[in-house]
């Protein structure tokens, strides 16, 4: 169960740098301590359900919640998973 857990954490790292640097606002907590591999991102000036949408209908499975974007990565996730919804990130208006 550690394992996963750290490697859950691995994936919500590279997502959340991945996020930041495309200016979305992380609303999870960023405290290690503090939070799971979930992560809610805001993207100012881009519509929720735009973002939300484009990623499920690339098959990057994630919810809308509000005006957030939810991510769950987990073990059946890669790195890989991670870099190809960020890349669906960036043709998105």
């Amino acid at each position: 169960i550690d394992r996963i857990t750290e490697y859950n954490a691995s994936l919500a790292d590279e997502l959340i740098t991945g996020l930041q640097s495309r200016d979305a606002e992380i609303v999870s907590p960023l405290d290690p301590a503090q939070r799971t591999s979930i992560v809610a991102a805001r993207f100012p000036a881009r519509d929720p359900v735009v973002v939300a949408n484009g990623l499920n209908d690339a098959n990057v499975v994630v919810s809308q919640r509000r005006d957030l974007v939810r991510f769950s990565p987990h073990l059946y996730n890669t790195p890989d998973d991670i870099a190809r919804a960020l890349d669906v990130i960036d043709t998105l208006s």
